[in-house]
């Protein structure tokens, strides 16, 4: 997928002329991305009835699996998507990888009960019954799940980080495979670029502190781990997608304008040169209230169902 560019100016300048048509349109681009994948996936449903659904953090994963979902039955075609956070190795466990230091290392694939995994996305294909565990991140345990059988001629989606990774998935000549991530750079007039894996990082501020009871320090203070793991373990992979899908939504940075700021994002050391630097082009555009943003939009995996105001 070619990486594409959004100007700062046409932004502000959209949002200022047509802000609610506007936002619309990026909702339905980016809906129109996910029902592409779908009318493909649909000529291959009875010999590829399994989606492998991956993307570094804060892709988007787990709304674009449900979308997907909608998109294929809109078609005729039943779905269901489950997430392979499930599948999450319980701490304490004695199969935990570590990192050099002796760290548990959160990015590594296995990090996975892949045994597990491997054994319910076979059954799952073959129209077996599986117990799918569920996983509790905030005391990092496993607990009883649910029964979960796939039905003749129904898909079955399945979305994590290591959904591509070999390691884990195996051949599974049963499936295709979808990469998901931000692609578009915001683009100042003086050529300044916001990376694409920023966007993701504020779609992670939001989401942790939501959601995995992190704070911004300690989410900003996990991005060298986690970029080391999309580097070593999710990108070498995207080569084996079939679909590629960009989730970035361009007014996305406005909507973070109205939840980050330099009251609440770290001031010292590496967090908060990164601060500065995400600062740089959040200032400089109008903030979107949450309430803008549509209840169905992917944004409102990172912001939540209503938005909230946060305080750090």
């Amino acid at each position: 997928m070619t990486i594409q560019f959004l100007d700062m100016d046409f932004l502000k300048t959209a949002l200022a002329e047509s802000g609610e048509q506007f936002i619309r349109q990026c909702e339905q681009d980016y809906l129109a991305q996910v029902d592409a994948v779908a009318a493909s996936l649909v000529q291959g449903r009875k010999e590829r009835p399994v989606v492998l659904l991956c993307g570094p953090s804060g892709s988007g994963k787990t709304t674009t699996a449900a979308r997907l979902a909608q998109a294929l039955e809109k078609r005729g075609c039943p779905a269901r998507f489950l997430s392979m956070d499930n599948y999450f190795l319980p701490i304490p466990s004695p199969n935990i990888p570590l990192t050099p230091e002796g760290e548990i290392d959160y990015e590594s694939p296995y990090r996975l009960d892949i045994p597990l995994f491997s054994q319910q996305m076979q059954d799952i294909f073959d129209c077996k019954p599986v117990d799918v565990p569920d996983y509790d991140f905030p005391t990092q345990t496993r607990k009883p799940g649910f029964r979960f059988q796939r039905s003749p001629e129904e898909f079955v989606i399945f979305e994590g980080i290591h959904a591509l990774n070999p390691v884990v998935a195996g051949a599974a000549d049963f499936s295709s495979r979808v990469y998901i991530s931000v692609r578009t750079r915001l683009r100042t007039k003086e050529g300044d670029c916001l990376h694409p894996s920023l966007i993701r990082l504020m779609r992670r501020l939001l989401r942790d502190s939501l959601y995995r009871g992190r704070n911004f320090e300690q989410t900003m203070a996990m991005l060298p781990s986690v970029t080391a793991g999309e580097e070593n373990h999710i990108i070498p992979f995207k080569r084996m997608a079939d679909y590629e899908l960009d989730s970035f939504i361009p007014y996305e940075a406005a909507l973070y304008a109205s939840f980050l700021s330099a009251e609440n994002l770290p001031k010292e050391g590496k967090a908060g040169q990164l601060s500065r630097e995400l600062l740089a082009f959040l200032q400089a555009l109008p903030a979107v209230p949450p309430e803008r943003t549509p209840a169905d939009s992917l944004l409102r995996e990172f912001i939540g169902s209503a938005g909230r105001s946060i305080s750090e």
